[in-house]
């Protein structure tokens, strides 16, 4: 695993920490069962999870897609 996949795993990581707390109290709070809010922050966590990581690394691959064309003389917004 290269470094800027090991970077995306750990921004997927630590962002999905925070909003797995945050999900977890809003599904607590409106159905008012703790268990039903465990559920509801367990699947929202693995679903998004997943699909920010594939984000990241379609960003990624963009990127190097861009730039990979780009000369000297014209480089690339996004870097």
């Amino acid at each position: 695993m290269g470094a800027s996949q090991k970077r995306a795993l750990m921004k997927t990581l630590t962002w999905r920490l925070i909003s797995i707390v945050i999900t977890f109290f809003l599904a607590w709070t409106v159905t008012g069962s703790m268990s039903i809010g465990a559920v509801i922050g367990s699947a929202d966590a693995g679903i998004k999870m997943f699909l920010y990581y594939l984000h990241e690394r379609a960003w990624h691959a963009w990127k190097k897609k861009q730039t990979k064309g780009a000369t000297n003389d014209h480089q690339t917004e996004y870097h």
